[in-house]
């Protein structure tokens, strides 16, 4: 099996990276590494060429790569060759149902299309070609995505049913769910059903993704829900509890107005979406020392949490971060280890931007509402 996967040049090419790689590399000690992962996915990518070469060479290099990278280590021990290729054979035969007008590209495609990641705990490895051969055929006759994603909102609502439970919980990882569990005890919570259904749609063609909100003031936990892409080009959201937003929009915001403080699409694609739900306030940090760090928290259930870059890193230079409004926050600056300030500042209701800046080693906050200049 040596070089098999390395030979394919149009692999190489779609990839853009050359590797000297081997079927060694796969029994090689992993140590987490972005070296070692690199290594342990295209090993993994050599083993199951090697197994399934004729299922293999219809799937596209980079849809390949992609879905392996999302998963991990031991899910990527415990998929067998045939399983994952049928995922990605999956998503590529349903591409083009919906969106002739408007054709799906390569980034949507792998984003919202290809399966979200595929777990070792899954009862059944093959879940998303069993999901699509189930609700292909129930799609049959839709001619839009609207339509498709309509005709299973509607078999959702006939056939399964969610448990009771506390309107905020804990947040689980994405795609952290065996979809064929909610198929076999009907009765389950908003969070595992909202999982179900993104990849029920996706198993048809409808680009879906799962959206949550994290923090909840005064609440503990977060809110989550999917949102999945109409044919005129837009996310159109959609709960179990209360069904497509867009016909409830009112209740929506009632269980969000004044307690969420960031509404994100979940870690297939990490994006600050909050301003598509609620008023906004724009936070900015004008620091020319590239050795300054920057961040901005909320107070959750165990504690300060950030909000946006990275844990310890911060935001990077020249980004903002955009919050709900009303609420209080955190901003926290540093240089070097050394902490110039931690503050607390509550967001007013038409508050609109927040710009923090050092002046003589001392912050200084200007605040701008929405009918005023930024003032200190």
């Amino acid at each position: 099996m040596d070089g098999i996967f390395l030979s394919r040049v149009r692999f190489l090419t779609a990839t853009g990276v050359s590797l000297l790689l081997s079927a060694m590399c796969w029994g090689s000690y992993y140590d987490g590494s972005a070296e070692n992962e690199r290594e342990h996915v295209y090993g993994y990518l050599d083993q199951i060429e090697s197994e399934e070469e004729e299922l293999f060479t219809q799937i596209e290099g980079d849809h390949a790569v992609y879905v392996a990278r999302r998963m991990g280590y031991i899910d990527r021990d415990a998929l067998d060759a045939a399983s994952f290729c049928e995922h990605i054979l999956t998503a590529q035969r349903v591409r083009g149902r919906f969106y002739r007008e408007k054709p799906l590209d390569e980034a949507q495609f792998k984003r919202y299309l290809l399966p979200l990641r595929i777990k070792h705990e899954y009862t059944r490895k093959n879940w998303l070609p069993s999901l699509s051969k189930k609700f292909v055929p129930l799609t049959e006759q839709a001619k839009s995505a609207d339509e498709a994603a309509e005709a299973i909102f509607t078999w959702v609502k006939k056939n399964l049913s969610l448990k009771p439970q506390k309107e905020f919980y804990l947040m689980t990882t994405a795609g952290d769910l065996d979809v064929f569990r909610v198929l076999e005890e009907k009765s389950v919570h908003e969070i595992d059903l909202t999982i179900f259904t993104v990849s029920a749609l996706r198993s048809v063609g409808v680009m879906a993704r799962i959206v949550w909100a994290p923090i909840l003031r005064g609440e503990r936990g977060g809110k989550l829900w999917l949102e999945y892409w109409s044919e005129e080009g837009e996310w159109v959201p959609w709960m179990p509890s209360i069904g497509k937003v867009k016909q409830s929009q009112e209740d929506l915001l009632g269980i969000l107005e004044g307690k969420a403080g960031l509404i994100f699409v979940h870690q297939d694609s990490p994006k600050n979406v909050t301003d598509s739900y609620l008023p906004v306030c724009k936070v900015s940090f004008l620091f020319d020392d590239e050795r300054i760090r920057s961040q901005v928290f909320l107070l959750g259930s165990q504690g300060l949490i950030a909000v946006s870059g990275h844990q310890t890193r911060g935001i990077a230079r020249g980004k903002s971060v955009t919050i709900a409004r009303g609420g209080e926050i955190y901003l926290a600056v540093s240089k070097e280890d050394v902490a110039y300030f931690l503050t607390k500042v509550v967001l007013k209701p038409d508050e609109a931007h927040l710009e923090v800046s050092l002046e003589n080693g001392k912050p200084v906050i200007r605040r701008e509402s929405d009918n005023e200049k930024l003032k200190r």
